[in-house]
């Protein structure tokens, strides 16, 4: 049941509402992309979700990843309630782009905010009102299992590179006064007068003026969907036909294999007098599309002759603070090799990430998280599988020989430079047996 989500069932949590403005938040929905690529569909899926979950309210966030947050009437919760986290989520990325975030403040009544959001998503539960003691013992086990681009906290809690931010400073204004927005607002699911006219002869007359006065506009709507998947129709055949010749071009035939990918970079790199010029501090550097691209910034007492003295080929930036180095990659063409099994090559792919903790991501070239099992939508004789390798210490050259075989190709290498610390990031493909 959809009540055992809210935050009145967790141990230290408070109510679901408080007020603030003459209006009343509310929190503890239970938040859930909805997938579709048209509002209707999202509609569709929002309401199978509804049935299948038992809630009958729903705020709708359109923008960025459209997401759902539900709720029910049975706990308390009443149309045009407010929800807080659609608030603190749209201004958090409008003023700040925090798309991954954990915001904790104090709210009247005595009450404490947490709201959780990762990649552009909102945690289906991290929406919660609770004591100041559970809401910070969440918040600690959050911070111990990922990273986040922004941490907003009470002072006196003493996180690191926490913000305070208090609720009334997210609010937008028009004026001198808060301006609420209409799309915060929990509303029906159901529309309930369609239940009243059913148990309801009375108003049987009614609901056939009803259709009378409407059939028009459903027979447009019938006509309107048949032009929407006579499109979609054209478009899958126009994707099937991109497949069918991206299958007969063979595309790793073009590329080099990863290992000399990574030996042209690193003789590229062995070009660089220093990374550290005179008081100009490495940025990043890249690797793809052809060639190696180094970019510094300068340090207060650097100058743009100390960069020139040591790397007479940079290019100074217009705003005199940001150069770069460009070099051309030595690249050999590509070789045609056995491309192993989807299924084994996945296998191995995932088997490395844990072994090594390393953050390893795949997706199948449609776009979508692989997964064992399902049919592959490519009817060639190959397909891809994209992967990447984020924000880890060790340097390509280490990790190509354990996860290097035949098919593997990589796009580009990205080396970051922050607070003392390099990390590397590797894109690239998996060409595969289906």
């Amino acid at each position: 049941m959809a009540i055992e989500r809210t935050a009145s069932g967790l141990t230290g949590a408070g109510s679901q509402t408080f007020e603030f403005g003459k209006r009343t938040f509310v929190s503890g929905l239970f938040w859930q992309p909805l997938p579709g690529a048209t509002a209707r569909l999202r509609m569709v899926e929002l309401q199978k979700m509804a049935e299948e979950q038992g809630f009958d309210l729903a705020v709708l966030r359109t923008s960025g990843i459209p997401q759902a947050g539900f709720g029910t009437q049975l706990d308390g919760i009443k149309p045009g309630m407010l929800s807080a986290a659609a608030m603190i989520s749209k201004s958090l990325e409008v003023a700040n782009r925090d798309r991954s975030f954990l915001y904790v403040t104090e709210v009247p009544g005595k009450k404490w905010l947490y709201v959780a959001q990762r990649e552009g998503v909102l945690l289906h539960d991290g929406d919660l009102l609770g004591t100041e003691d559970f809401i910070r013992s969440r918040m600690m086990t959050d911070l111990s299992l990922a990273d986040w681009q922004t941490v907003f906290a009470p002072a006196h809690w003493g996180i690191s590179h926490s913000i305070e931010r208090q609720f009334e400073e997210l609010l937008p204004k028009k004026g001198d006064k808060y301006s609420f927005k209409k799309w915060w607002e929990v509303r029906l699911i159901r529309n309930i007068w369609l239940d009243l006219i059913k148990n309801n002869p009375k108003l049987h007359a009614l609901l056939i003026a009803l259709v009378i006065i409407f059939g028009g506009y459903q027979l447009w709507e019938h006509y309107r969907l048949k032009k929407e998947l006579e499109a979609l129709e054209q478009k899958e055949a126009a994707e099937q036909a991109a497949r069918e010749q991206a299958a007969a071009e063979q595309p790793w035939k073009k590329q080099p294999p990863a290992a000399q990918f990574v030996a042209a970079c690193n003789a590229a790199l062995s070009q660089v007098n220093t990374l550290w010029p005179g008081n100009w501090t490495p940025t990043t550097s890249v690797c793809a599309e052809g060639k190696f691209t180094l970019s510094w910034s300068r340090q207060e007492t650097g100058r743009i002759e100390h960069l020139l003295a040591l790397q007479p080929n940079a290019e100074i930036l217009p705003d005199g603070n940001h150069a770069k180095l460009e070099i051309p990659l030595e690249l050999p063409p590509g070789t045609n090799e056995v491309l192993p099994k989807e299924r084994e090559k996945l296998l191995e792919m995932l088997d490395f990430s844990q072994r090594y903790g390393i953050r390893l991501t795949v997706k199948n070239d449609s776009g979508k998280s692989t997964v064992l099992g399902q049919p592959d939508l490519n009817d060639g004789s190959w397909s891809t599988l994209e992967w990447t390798i984020g924000d880890t210490l060790l340097a390509p050259a280490t990790i190509l020989p354990v996860l290097d075989g035949p098919g593997l190709r990589i796009g580009k290498i990205t080396l970051t430079f922050s607070e003392g610390m390099m990390k590397w990031t590797m894109e690239g493909m998996q060409y595969v047996q289906p």
